[in-house]
């Protein structure tokens, strides 16, 4: 039935449910690579060993970390990173604490900032954030697709993947502007998948997969009574999952961590309360 290591048993009075995992597949490794010295030589020492963070499509006001400071006096350059150089493509603004754009230099190939803009003292001014275009295959199947490949060492091909099925989901899936600044492999496919109701599952063959919910499959069709607790009458629950209204956040602010834009569907909040 499955083949794997124990990762969970759970045990009441009528089962016991073991769940099983490939070893292989645990994806436990931090994602994001640390700021060392023998990248940026001047860094801070506040900023040593960092987590550097990635991101994929147009971010912004992702918050900028220092790696050297011009030494003279009045100071007129500071240089930054604002995500991984790898993750880096373009930046195409930098504002100060108070949301004012600076004027400043992007290294295409070091991927570091230099701010120049100067205060009326004749001091550079300080970048608090910046607007960056990050990876551009930045579908969420291609943001898994490109985790797993680079920090799990799974590579996208026929044998370790169903292909076919998983480039139904390719061929439909959203885009995303997606911004990770750590945790594990696992952590970063958790956080893109809440983009969509979809699933990175392993098959019964081994082979890894994307699917969405309700779309058919010709394989692993499970009841709805198999895949369902046992019905019970409870108002936590009820209350839980009742919903009435939608609620979407978007042209998010990351270094203020807080979203520009808000829709909100409530149309039929009053007919749903009055039935039910």
């Amino acid at each position: 039935i499955r083949n794997g290591i124990v990762n969970d048993i759970e045990v009441d009075f009528k089962q016991i449910i073991i769940s099983a995992t490939d070893q292989f597949y645990q994806m436990k490794k931090e994602y994001c690579k640390p700021m060392t010295e023998e990248l940026f030589p001047f860094i801070p020492e506040g900023n040593l060993n960092t987590l550097m963070p990635v991101g994929w499509g147009n971010l912004k006001r992702i918050e900028l970390i220092e790696i050297n400071k011009d030494t003279n006096d009045p100071a007129l350059w500071i240089d930054y990173i604002a995500l991984d150089p790898d993750y880096t493509v373009d930046v195409t603004k930098v504002y100060d604490e108070n949301g004012n754009t600076l004027d400043f230099t992007f290294n295409p190939t070091t991927k570091i900032i230099r701010v120049i803009e100067l205060d009326e003292y004749g001091e550079v001014i300080e970048g608090e954030s910046a607007d960056v275009e990050g990876l551009p295959n930045n579908s969420i199947g291609e943001i898994i697709i490109h985790a797993l490949v680079t920090n799990e060492n799974i590579p996208y091909e026929v044998g370790l993947w169903d292909v076919d099925e998983t480039q139904r989901y390719l061929d439909f899936c959203a885009t995303l502007a997606f911004y990770f600044d750590g945790g594990s492999t696992k952590d970063l496919i958790e956080a893109v998948l809440k983009n969509d109701m979809a699933y990175l599952i392993q098959k019964n063959n081994g082979l890894l997969t994307l699917r969405q919910y309700g779309v058919e499959y010709d394989t692993h069709t499970i009841p709805s009574w198999l895949a369902t607790k046992e019905p019970k009458k409870d108002f936590k629950d009820a209350s839980k999952y009742y919903c009435s209204t939608a609620k979407i956040l978007h042209n998010k602010f990351h270094a203020l961590d807080s979203f520009q834009n808000i829709f909100l569907y409530d149309n039929e909040e009053s007919t749903i309360f009055q039935k039910y």
